[in-house]
């Protein structure tokens, strides 16, 4: 059994909690505030040369953008699911069985109990027959779950078969449990949950979530909300949290338009007609990208985004149901917070990338105007997430010393009314640390896609020591040479549109302006009417 502390620890505890973060609150405050009294009045005209808010134009796009998923998430939490929730609970029937496939690597026995106890007492609960496939990777954990069952006394409807992985990783794993789930020739209306086995199933989650597959016909899978049970520090947790309250906006706004830009390989739920076709396993288990540059290469990591797209592809409706949560039990890498951070978000980006380029290839008509849009706007966010740093920084050393001190009081006051959205979407994810973890999520993430588009054959999967590279020679010279070739491009086109440096036709302006304010320009003028011709403007 877990430790349980005792109430009056857990009372001194929070208060501490509390006090630390109103100390938190008061320091950060303290310091806009300070900040933002001591700049330059010119700082914030925008007829001024020192306006550094000219970056506002990017900024503003970035944030209407945003402000269009909050509202459309606002639509589909507050209007359009709950009228899907109130024909899913108006006596729907469920499927006639369900099949439930577990991919557990090396789990601690701690996790595994509660993991595998959470998921057979949902089976048995769940009002139809149940069938769990586990994959797990050694005969010690094999028979901890035949210990668990057994203790739990399942009822008839409920079984559990166990199988062990030969380790080449999650994928060969997932497409074995799948072929174990064809083998028993599933019935035509069966549901498929493909979920890791780190991962807390919730109360009421397989009630709550089949009826969606016999109410809309053209669902061919849906996952749920999360939330993480963290493994590591603070900085660690609320970095977790923030991740998964902005995960929640933006899946509930894709929600709106009946598709997703991924089925989450924590839990989700697909038809299971669908699951067992051999393409759909090949998808899974073999799925490769023939690059320019690398040839065909296959995936590692990113099963989750394999089926997605597979069922993109096909043209099957995908949907979040935000009031089913599950918990992630999270083991943050060991290390500090950010070579943990940047070993997460090179596996997550990697992963979005290689998959970015062949699902906007399928057009919007295809995938759907909002959602092609949606992956477009990945691709852009590579360089436009970069625009305000690289603009104060140009800024700062040909413009202004008050450039630095400008955009942290900029990004101070925008990142504290980001994360006070997050924390009134969600509770508990508004702390001090949160406005600079959105700033590191999009600063560094930014670099880190930068740095992994030009590198989509290099993958890595920490916890299963995986790793793979198609690299042949001169392969990482071309790596370096373009991303250096990208940033100075960018460097460059920031610098013009910052007006750090003059474009071409400022360059011309100037060059005119300067022949006209000569000594000998009206003479230049007269000679030039004279002879009929009219000066250059």
């Amino acid at each position: 059994m877990l430790p349980i502390m005792p109430p009056s620890e857990c009372i001194a505890s929070l208060s501490v909690r509390r006090a630390s973060q109103a100390l938190g609150w008061s320091f950060y405050v303290g310091m806009f505030a300070l900040i933002g009294l001591n700049l330059p009045p010119e700082m914030f005209v925008p007829d001024s040369d020192h306006f550094l808010l000219i970056v506002g134009v990017i900024a503003v796009w970035r944030y209407i953008w945003g402000l269009v998923h909050l509202v459309r998430a606002a639509i589909y939490l507050m209007l359009r699911f709950p009228a899907l929730r109130a024909r899913a609970d108006s006596g729907v029937a469920p499927p006639s069985r369900v099949y439930v496939v577990v991919t557990s690597y090396r789990e601690q026995p701690v996790t595994t109990i509660r993991v595998f106890e959470a998921l057979l007492r949902e089976a048995a609960s769940s009002g139809t027959a149940v069938t769990v496939v586990a994959l797990v990777t050694d005969p010690a954990e094999q028979s901890l779950l035949e210990t668990v069952v057994r203790r739990m006394r399942l009822p008839e409807s409920v079984d559990m078969v166990t199988l062990l992985q030969d380790g080449s990783g999650k994928r060969a794993a997932l497409a074995e449990g799948l072929r174990a789930v064809a083998r028993r020739l599933p019935p035509a209306d069966a549901v498929t949950v493909v979920m890791d086995g780190d991962t807390l199933i919730g109360r009421g989650t397989l009630r709550r979530c089949l009826p969606f597959f016999r109410l809309l016909p053209d669902l061919g899978g849906l996952t749920t909300d999360a939330r993480g049970e963290v493994v590591g520090s603070r900085w660690a947790a609320d970095w977790y949290a923030a991740r998964y309250a902005q995960r929640h906006l933006l899946m509930s706004s894709l929600s709106l338009s009946g598709g997703l830009l991924v089925l989450t390989g924590r839990l989700s739920l697909f038809r299971t007609a669908l699951t067992i076709r051999p393409d759909f396993i090949a998808q899974v288990e073999d799925d490769h990208l023939n690059h320019w540059r690398y040839g065909r290469f296959q995936f590692v990591t990113g099963d989750d985004k394999s089926t997605w797209f597979w069922l993109l592809r096909h043209g099957w409706r995908m949907l979040y149901v935000p009031d089913v949560t599950i918990t992630a039990l999270e083991r943050f890498p060991t290390g500090s917070f950010l070579t943990g951070s940047l070993g997460l978000m090179t596996r997550w980006f990697g992963n979005m990338l290689r998959n970015n380029g062949r699902a906007l290839r399928l057009g919007p008509r295809r995938v759907g105007p909002f959602l092609w849009w949606s992956l477009l706007d990945q691709r852009l966010s590579v360089w436009t997430s970069l625009s305000g740093p690289v603009f104060a920084l140009l800024w700062l050393l040909m413009v202004s010393a008050w450039a630095l001190p400008t955009y942290l009081f900029w990004v101070m006051g925008t990142r504290f009314i980001q994360a006070l959205i997050l924390g009134l979407a969600r509770s508990g994810v508004l702390t001090p640390r949160t406005p600079l973890l959105l700033f590191h999520t999009q600063v560094i993430g930014a670099l880190v896609k930068a740095h992994v588009g030009f590198r989509l054959n290099r993958q890595k999967w920490n916890r299963q020591r995986l790793a793979a590279s198609a690299c042949r020679r001169g392969d990482a010279v071309w790596d370096v040479y373009l991303t250096v070739l990208a940033g100075a491009a960018f460097l460059l086109a920031a610098a013009v549109v910052g007006e750090v440096m003059p474009g071409p036709d400022r360059l011309t302006a100037t060059a005119l302006a300067a022949q006209w304010s000569a000594p000998d320009a009206p003479a230049a003028i007269e000679a030039a009417a004279k002879r009929g011709a009219r000066p250059a403007r």
